[in-house]
């Protein structure tokens, strides 16, 4: 009976597993970005991004509380400041350091909005999961400091377009 447990309990991490391994959102990106899809199409890829977030989200804080990273108690109180949808990239970056898939040195910046509330407690998943959130606006001001000739070059091209 205790080699049926240890099966099932096995099986269950490895569905975990699975639902934390990266994805290549690029060519997701390129269609939304692209001038043939529609704005109806655009809002209903969108609709199903928060959907497989939230989605993920649940499963990922399951795996978590399953793998003794969180409590059930943390999860609880957790989720009275943040969506499930809002762990599902968090935690995916945790996970996937955790598992190898990103080395364990390299830093991982999880990106949303300024409005958004993981921006807001960005030092709290810092410290829980040592899981970096940052905002375009941050980023554009960190090349603009490291890269002034590339930023300047791609503000140039930007302005061009914009003009057409």
């Amino acid at each position: 009976m205790a080699n049926i447990w240890k099966e099932i309990k096995k099986q269950r991490l490895e569905r975990l597993k699975k639902a934390s391994k990266p994805v290549d959102a690029m060519p997701l990106i390129k269609h939304m970005m692209s001038d043939s899809t529609t704005k109806q199409q655009k809002e209903e890829i969108m609709k199903g991004i928060r959907k497989a977030s939230e989605e993920v989200g649940k499963m990922l804080l399951d795996r978590a509380i399953y793998e003794n990273v969180i409590t059930e108690k943390e999860c609880v109180d957790l989720l009275k400041i943040f969506e499930p949808s809002d762990f599902a990239s968090i935690l995916q970056a945790y996970f996937n350091r955790k598992d190898g898939e990103v080395k364990k040195d390299e830093k991982i910046v999880v990106m949303t909005s300024k409005e958004s509330i993981a921006f807001k407690k960005r030092e709290l998943i810092k410290k829980k999961f040592n899981v970096d959130i940052s905002c375009a606006e941050e980023q554009v001001e960190i090349i603009k400091k490291k890269h002034p000739e590339e930023y300047n070059k791609i503000m140039k091209e930007m302005k061009c377009k914009g003009k057409q």
